[in-house]
């Protein structure tokens, strides 16, 4: 950093740059705030595996978006950290229903040579499974919500941690949105009754 100059004036100055083509300037900024940001994608995904690799997505990003940053619109590293998050939740979006299912089918197979009934584990996964469409269906905060919680072993402040909401509202988007799913998934005869 240059002598006297203030944090934010230099990032500033640094994604100015890098929106005009300069290379130097981009390895720079990724010098400077690659750390901060990396901190932040660990706390809010929980995995420094996953949080590196929404790191690189996060500058690919950078990269590609910094001739749209105004300093006058806002500082330097709310505009990074901004970009970072939006990373993470779409890394969250793309990968916690996967994982899920791939976990637990994994945990199924482990646990078929520990006397565990392996039918009825690959019972949890099909269910997990069917409810794929319902799922799909709910809005993308509320399924976030309820696969990070009831799937992915968060508790909720954590998942409100994760997604950046208010815990409040992450107790409410679970609450609605297993109460669709049940709704959802029940058989014709059952909504009769």
């Amino acid at each position: 950093m240059p002598e006297g100059a203030k944090e934010p004036d230099f990032l500033a100055d640094l994604i100015v740059a890098t929106g005009q083509g300069n290379d130097r300037a981009f390895r720079r900024l990724y010098e400077a705030a690659s750390p901060i940001l990396l901190g932040l994608l660990i706390r809010r995904l929980g995995r420094r595996d996953m949080a590196e690799d929404v790191l690189q997505e996060c500058f690919l990003r950078i990269w590609q978006k910094a001739s749209t940053y105004d300093p006058s619109r806002g500082s330097a590293m709310a505009w990074l950290a901004a970009v970072a998050r939006n990373q993470g939740i779409d890394a969250l979006r793309k990968k916690v229903p996967e994982e899920c299912f791939d976990e637990l089918e994994s945990i199924a197979a482990a646990q078929a040579d520990d006397g565990v009934d392996l039918e009825r584990e690959t019972d949890v996964a099909l269910a997990l499974r069917r409810l794929a469409a319902p799922l799909a269906a709910l809005p993308a905060t509320v399924r976030d919500s309820i696969l990070l919680t009831c799937y992915a072993g968060h508790s909720h402040a954590e998942g409100a941690r994760i997604l950046g909401a208010p815990l409040g509202t992450i107790k409410s988007w679970v609450r609605r949105g297993l109460e669709q799913l049940r709704i959802e998934t029940l058989t014709p005869a059952d909504k009769i009754h």
